[in-house]
């Protein structure tokens, strides 16, 4: 009898050594770069590189939602295959980085851009405009987002760019004979609003 019961315990035992590590989680916090406030509802994945490196694919481990407290809970042992987290979110800037438990991404805003030709381009040339963050991600880089737009007409445009900072934007034309037809301005840009009326005469 009491064997059967020693041996009873050992596996109760080792049932519930093997559920708490199955249940082992690490916590991945996601913030609001501009208000430091905790990010609800953003999707994190956790992933590495496929056989052949990056380049030719990647392989999610795992995939959450984070809750109000801007808090996913990772499975521990996909935490310590990934090399990667992916952060994701409508109206904030999606990012890849390293692995680290507290990520930050910034919320968008938009700049409705009014877009004037004021010099005859040679047929095919189009216009850059590069935005830039005037903040780093979590793992210290800046962010940049380039836009390419035919220059052959007149338009108004809606630009996806950095919430609640000043940005900068850096334009160019490209084609033949274009050279040295650039330009750029700083723009405070709110943050998930859109700012209007800005004119960029090329």
């Amino acid at each position: 009898m009491k064997q059967k019961l020693s041996s009873l315990l050992i596996i109760i035992g080792l049932l519930i050594a093997s559920c708490k590590k199955h249940n082992d989680t690490v916590q991945i916090k996601v913030t609001d770069q501009v208000t430091n406030t905790p990010v609800d509802g953003a999707r994190v994945t956790v992933y590495k590189c496929g056989a052949f490196d990056c380049y030719f694919g990647s392989l999610d481990l795992f995939s959450g939602i984070t809750d109000k407290n801007g808090i996913c809970n990772i499975p521990s042992d996909n935490y310590n295959e990934a090399v990667f987290a992916r952060v994701e979110k409508t109206n904030y800037w999606s990012f890849d980085a390293m692995k680290t438990n507290s990520k930050t991404i910034i919320p968008a805003g938009w700049i409705r851009l009014r877009i004037l030709k004021t010099s005859n381009y040679p047929e095919g040339s189009s216009l850059n405009i590069f935005i830039s963050s005037q903040l780093t991600n979590s793992s210290g880089s800046g962010f940049g987002s380039n836009n390419i737009y035919h220059a052959a007409a007149d338009s108004s445009i809606l630009i996806k760019a950095f919430g609640g900072q000043t940005n900068k934007i850096e334009w160019q034309v490209n084609g033949a004979g274009t050279a040295g037809n650039r330009g750029s301005w700083n723009q405070q840009v709110p943050r998930l609003d859109t700012v209007k009326n800005i004119t960029l005469s090329y």
